[in-house]
């Protein structure tokens, strides 16, 4: 058994999918799955990957090494694990393209991003 953090941004527009990608995993792959709001608990997750360990986190955006920072207890609670960008934007032209692509060498190199 695995532990996925997830995190989500807005609860109106992600939390319904985020929940329902928890359940999906809890149920089918027997994962232990938190999902919390970066805002208000970001430190709720950290309790939760300290306790359970981490395997996988995913993030709600993951551009910029300011964001990339945030990974770090995570890294340091298991240095392979795996980090996902759910953008939940979507990249419509060339031009809102090049806002959402990750902009630092820590982000295009670590993060696997999604995208639609």
């Amino acid at each position: 058994m695995g532990s996925i953090v997830i995190f989500y941004e807005i609860l109106s527009r992600e939390y319904l999918a985020c929940d329902k990608i928890r359940r999906f995993l809890e149920e089918k792959y027997n994962y232990k799955v938190g999902v919390f709001s970066i805002t208000f608990e970001y430190f709720d997750a950290v309790k939760f990957a300290r306790k359970n360990g981490v395997d996988c986190v995913v993030m709600p955006w993951l551009r910029l090494k300011e964001n990339y920072d945030l990974m770090a207890p995570f890294i340091d609670k298991n240095k392979n694990v795996v980090i996902c960008d759910f953008s939940h934007e979507q990249i419509a032209s060339d031009e809102t393209c090049e806002l959402y692509i990750p902009k630092t060498t820590e982000t295009k190199q670590n993060v696997f991003h999604f995208c639609w």
